[in-house]
């Protein structure tokens, strides 16, 4: 059986933009042929990012780190995520002249709270904003 000795992560630091974002984490466990190669997963902050196999998603803003840790030997090695506000809904809305607000799941909205939203203008384009 070969030790394992050592983990590191295809991103040390990644920024996404907005909730729902996600970014595939790929941990390599050194040496290439060790026997046990199992990594468990966890967020520093699970209000801005949840992980799961390496796929991170966040779910909120600020930043949170990304730990992998071998099962054999306890290796760790981190990345930090950084969640930025994407687009907000005045800034886009003062640039269209036509617009309508939808749910996730596709419903329009006519009275806007806080939450996702994705936002339709009069051109076809769709943009997923998010009001806090």
């Amino acid at each position: 059986t070969q030790q394992t000795t050592g983990i590191s992560l295809n991103y040390s630091e990644y920024k996404l933009e907005g909730l729902g974002s996600t970014i595939q984490l790929e941990a390599n466990v050194i040496p290439e042929d060790a026997t046990n190669k199992e990594v468990n997963w966890k967020s520093s902050n699970e209000n801005v990012c949840i992980v799961s196999n390496g796929k991170v998603v966040a779910v909120g803003y600020g930043t949170a780190i990304i730990i992998a840790t071998t099962l054999d030997g306890g290796h760790m090695a981190i990345c930090t995520i950084v969640v930025e506000d994407s687009t907000g809904i005045e800034s886009i809305a003062s640039n269209e002249k036509e617009y309508d607000l939808y749910t996730i799941d596709g419903k329009q909205v006519k009275n806007i709270t806080r939450g996702i939203y994705i936002f339709k203008s009069s051109d076809g384009t769709r943009k997923k904003v998010y009001l806090k």
